[in-house]
C-alpha cells in the first residue's frame, strides 16, 4: 500500500513497468491457462477462503487471532495490488488521451438527450417493431462476449491503449448474487475476471460486460469504463448491442438534466418515447426480482474503497461518462470510430 502511495506520483514509471510490464505477463499467463476453466473463479476463490477461515477456527496455531487476521488481509492487499491494483497509480484517461475534460452544459445534455432518443427508437425498429412490447433476451446476439471484445479492441486502439490477451468475462449464478447488493458487474482482481450477474435483463448485458471487460484491459476508473463501455457498444454491427450502449448513456443524460437542470425537461416538457420506457419497465421489473441486501453497507465501503485508490469522486464517478463523452465530441465531433 505504502509502494501504491509512492508509485502515483510516478504515473509514466507505473505505465511502462506494470501495466504494459508485470500486468501485461499476467493477462498473458491467464490467457494461456486458467481462461480455459469452463466455470468462473470466484466460486474457487471462495471456497479457498472459506477452508482457510474454518481451518483457523477449528485448528489451534500458535499465532493470535489478530496476527491471523493482520497477516490474511495482508495478502489479500498484495494480490489486489499486484495482479490489478496498480493500475489505479496510472495518469487519468483524459490526460493520456490529451483531452481536456469539461463539464457539460445544460444546451448539450438537452440536444444530446434528444438525438439519443431518436437513435434508440431507429435502432429499436430493427429489433422489435412494436412500442409496447420489450425487446425479448432471445433477441441477444450469440457469442456475446466475442463481439463485445472484438469492438472493444478497435476502440482501445482508438485511444491507443494498452491491449492484452484476451480477457475473461463470466456469467455469475444463482441470479441476483451480484444485484442483492445493488452492483450489475464486479472485476475482480483475485482471480483476473470480470463478472456479470446472470439475473440482469438481457438488453442490459452487453453495456455491463463491456464496462467490466474495461477493467481487465487496465482502466480503473467507473467513469472511463462506462465511456468506454458505451464506446464499444456504439460502434458495434450487432444493433442489440448498439441498443444497449445507447440506452445506458441515455440513463446517465436523462439523470444528468433532472439532478443538475429540472426545469429545462419542465418547459419542454418533455417525455420519453414510449417505446424506451417499454423497455426501461422492462428492466426494472426484472431488477425488483432482486431487492437490494443493505445498499448503504455497500456505498459506504465501495466509495470509502475508491477514494483510497484515489478516485477522489469516489461513487460518482460513474456519473462522469457525461463528461468525457462532452470532452470528447468537443473534440473529435463524433463518437464513431474512423474507418
Amino acid at each position: 500500500m505504502f509502494l501504491f502511495q509512492f508509485l502515483s506520483l510516478f504515473p509514466r514509471v507505473v505505465e511502462t513497468l506494470y501495466t504494459n510490464g508485470f500486468y501485461r505477463f499476467i493477462r498473458w499467463l491467464y490467457g494461456y491457462s486458467l481462461t480455459y476453466i469452463p466455470f468462473p473463479l470466484i466460486y474457487v476463490f471462495i471456497l479457498l477462503l472459506t477452508y482457510i477461515l474454518l481451518r483457523r477456527l477449528f485448528i489451534k496455531k500458535k499465532t493470535s487471532v489478530l496476527t491471523f487476521t493482520l497477516n490474511f488481509m495482508g495478502w489479500i492487499a498484495f494480490i489486489f495490488y499486484w495482479s490489478w491494483g496498480f493500475n489505479y497509480a496510472r495518469s487519468d484517461f483524459h490526460i493520456r488521451q490529451k483531452m481536456e475534460l469539461q463539464e457539460p452544459n445544460e444546451s448539450f445534455l438537452f440536444s444530446e438527450l434528444q438525438d439519443v432518443d431518436s437513435i434508440l427508437v431507429e435502432l429499436r425498429k430493427n429489433l422489435q417493431p412494436l412500442d409496447s412490447v420489450p425487446i425479448d433476451d432471445d433477441l441477444m446476439p450469440i457469442d456475446l462476449q466475442e463481439k463485445i471484445r472484438n469492438s472493444q479492441i478497435n476502440v482501445l486502439k482508438k485511444f491507443e491503449e494498452p491491449i492484452f490477451n484476451d480477457p475473461k468475462i463470466r456469467v455469475l449464478k444463482p441470479r441476483g448474487s451480484l444485484l442483492r447488493i445493488k452492483t450489475a458487474g464486479v472485476y475482480f482482481p483475485w482471480v483476473f475476471e470480470g463478472h456479470i450477474d446472470d439475473g440482469l435483463h438481457a438488453i442490459e448485458k452487453p453495456y455491463v460486460m463491456a464496462h467490466e471487460m474495461a477493467h481487465a484491459y487496465a482502466i480503473t476508473d467507473e467513469g472511463v469504463c462506462n465511456f468506454i463501455g458505451f464506446m464499444t457498444c456504439i460502434n458495434s454491427s450487432q444493433p442489440f448491442i448498439a441498443y444497449s450502449g445507447w440506452l445506458e448513456y441515455h440513463g446517465y443524460l436523462y439523470r444528468a438534466l433532472r439532478r443538475n437542470y429540472p426545469e429545462i425537461l419542465e418547459e419542454a416538457n418533455y417525455m420519453r418515447p414510449e417505446a424506451i420506457m417499454t423497455d426501461l419497465r422492462a428492466i426494472r421489473e426484472r431488477l425488483d426480482r432482486y431487492p437490494d441486501i443493505a445498499p448503504w453497507l455497500r456505498d459506504f465501503f465501495y466509495n470509502n474503497y475508491l477514494k483510497a485508490q484515489g478516485v477522489k469522486a469516489g461513487m460518482k464517478s460513474y456519473a462522469q461518462i457525461t463528461r468525457l463523452a462532452y470532452s470528447h465530441k468537443e473534440k473529435y465531433g463524433s463518437y464513431q470510430l474512423p474507418e
